[in-house]
């Protein structure tokens, strides 16, 4: 007889597409799934298992929620010390011209999320690229 999981073990079960699906609670209790036609139902489990090992740890993925400005604000924290000096001084400025500037002037965005914003960088790349 195969030994039943507890709850909040998190599950793996592959669907009628072939596709293997991941399911675990977050640390907020909301479901979370991860899908893939690459991995295998052990490596699936094991994914999941590193999940709830991070949840269980304390290590959260909050970008959900995130306004530009404050993903912004982590980027740059992030990238501080990996890039070199001229590269991070350019990226603080951009960041402090065009999106704090725009952020105070417009204050809709302040309530913009991650998605929003790359949306609307890959939209003034595309016009950026167009004008030359």
């Amino acid at each position: 007889m195969s030994k039943r999981r507890t709850k909040g073990d998190g599950s793996v079960y592959t669907r009628n597409d072939g596709r293997v699906v991941g399911e675990w609670s977050n640390a907020n209790g909301r479901k979370r799934y991860m899908t893939s036609t690459k991995m295998s139902k052990r490596e699936m489990s094991a994914a999941v298992r590193k999940k709830l090992q991070d949840r269980d740890e304390g290590i959260t993925h909050e970008s959900e929620n995130l306004t530009v400005a404050e993903y912004t604000e982590r980027w740059l924290e992030s990238t501080q010390d990996i890039v070199g000096l001229g590269t991070y001084q350019r990226s603080e400025e951009t960041a402090r011209l065009h999106i704090q500037q725009r952020s105070k002037a417009l204050s809709w965005l302040r309530s913009w999320t991650r998605l929003a914003a790359i949306t609307f960088w890959q939209d003034e790349y595309y016009m950026l690229v167009q004008s030359f």
